[in-house]
């Protein structure tokens, strides 16, 4: 290890001159403008194979030369969002991610990615597992969730002819939830980064995701405009490499609170407030009914919490204008464009036969009320009513194969996947998350709680804490939350 460490017992590589160099611009929060701008740009021109190399290439160095992880939080959120139309593995059984077109080293990038930030982890004395003395908070919390992932649909009938790809995935579900917060929670030196640094990379997630439907609706064909109906939104053609409309409303809405929490401790009051409304606008246009509804919602509670916190006069009037225009938005919508999104109103507030979809879970947990009836339950089910398992958003076999279809609310989730024991899991998990935010609480902090409350909320309507992404921001915020110390504002 001597060789690593220079006389101070310090990790050396990070010292050298032209990595203090580099990692003064990778530390930066603007470095992260350059993350979402190459993040946009990879999806709507479909070289998001140039961006994972080049996020590779920066994992790498993070691991040899770099400061800390902190870059990884971004890095991985980008990642996710960043697939296109084109290469889209579900409809494109010649996509990126296919094995036969780079898939393969895209995987072979990620293994050796994930070795250097191991290796610096045993080698580094000031981050890294050194900092495991102290036992994370949610450490038996996110255990317990890996182990009835592990353990979903044991004991079902037909389980050993499903038990191969049914622990590949829970195995993925376990590495989402656990593996962020554990690497970003001993990989960061948490005195060193600026408060504000998680909320700007939220902030550019949604916009990023923003930006990406408004080209959808540029090159997708989402508006159009028939004789006798007149403009209309067909919310169909809005997706993209990695979700659909409803996946892209839901990070949408996260980002929210992060640009209030800009506006609430005075930075570029203005220009963030105008940013949350921008996001609200790319929820009405990605057309999802709870997206729309929780931006709304979320909207206004992040505006009333600060008016009434918040002790600067500026961001008060701000604000207060803010919901005036947002007002007065939601009533030209209602009475000039409802029939353009006519589609997202369809059923009212009916969800999509949702009940029915609940019903037909809590039947699946009634059979194997232990330890459910595995990650495919959905699939079992539709086979046994004898029908064929289409999911709207996939035409590739290999793909439709794979990735289970999911019950669209997290409690049904658990217990049809995993059981009672699931259940009870994430219960804990709840609690301690809880916990987690109520104590010690201050402004970063809350916002970051507000801003996963949105994710698990909607989750409640959607199953976006088992779309793997989410979960890896979910995942990392957790962490950033439990080690950040309020200081060094951006």
């Amino acid at each position: 290890m001597t060789f690593f460490r220079n006389e101070k017992g310090e990790y050396r590589f990070s010292r050298l001159a032209f990595a203090q160099k580099i990692n003064a611009v990778l530390d930066s929060p603007w470095f992260l403008l350059v993350i979402a701008g190459l993040t946009l740009l990879s999806n709507i021109f479909a070289i998001e194979f140039l961006l994972y190399v080049f996020c590779g290439v920066l994992m790498l160095y993070l691991g040899l030369f770099g400061t800390d992880f902190r870059l990884m939080i971004a890095l991985l959120i980008n990642c996710y969002i960043a697939p296109s139309i084109a290469n889209n593995p579900g409809k494109n059984a010649e996509s990126i991610f296919s094995l036969e077109r780079g898939g393969i080293w895209l995987l072979l990038l990620a293994a050796l990615c994930m070795t250097a930030l191991f290796a610096r982890c045993i080698i580094d004395s000031e981050i890294g597992f050194a900092k495991l003395k102290k036992r994370p908070r949610l450490l038996w919390g996110l255990l317990g969730l890996g182990a009835v992932f592990l353990l979903s649909g044991v004991g079902m009938q037909g389980y050993t002819a499903m038990a191969g790809k049914n622990l590949l995935f829970a195995a993925l579900e376990t590495v989402a939830f656990f593996v962020p917060y554990l690497m970003v929670g001993i990989g960061v030196k948490w005195d060193k980064i600026p408060t504000g640094y998680l909320a700007m990379i939220g902030l550019l997630m949604g916009l990023t995701v923003g930006f990406e439907i408004v080209n959808l609706y540029v090159t997708n064909k989402v508006v159009v405009v028939d004789a006798l109906q007149g403009v209309i939104v067909r919310r169909l053609n809005i997706y993209t490499g990695w979700g659909h409309y409803n996946n892209m409303a839901a990070l949408i809405v996260t980002a929210i609170p992060f640009a209030f929490y800009f506006v609430y401790v005075g930075k570029n009051v203005i220009f963030n407030n105008i940013l949350a409304a921008l996001l609200c606008v790319f929820a009405v246009l990605s057309c999802s009914r709870a997206g729309m509804l929780g931006a709304g919602g979320i909207y206004l509670f992040c505006a009333v919490a600060v008016l009434i916190k918040t002790k600067s006069k500026r961001a008060k009037i701000t604000v207060s204008a803010g919901l005036g225009v947002a007002l007065a938005a939601l009533c030209v919508m209602i009475f000039l464009a409802q029939d353009a999104f006519a589609a997202a109103f369809a059923n009212g507030l009916k969800s999509d036969a949702r009940m029915e979809l609940y019903k037909a879970g809590i039947e699946m947990f009634t059979r194997h009320p232990v330890f459910g009836s595995s990650f495919y339950s959905l699939n079992v089910y539709v086979e046994q009513l004898g029908e064929e398992v289409t999911w709207i958003w996939s035409d590739v076999e290999s793909f439709k194969a794979f990735f289970p279809g999911r019950w669209h609310n997290n409690v049904v989730q658990m217990l049809a996947c995993c059981g009672i024991v699931g259940l009870l899991a994430y219960a804990y998990h709840r609690y301690q998350t809880l916990m987690l935010f109520w104590k010690k609480p201050n402004a970063e902090k809350t916002f970051v709680g507000i801003s996963l409350a949105v994710i698990v909320l909607l989750s409640l309507l959607d199953c976006h804490l088992f779309n793997l992404g989410p979960t890896l921001f979910y995942s990392a915020a957790l962490a950033y939350a439990e080690h950040k110390q309020p200081e060094n504002e951006i």
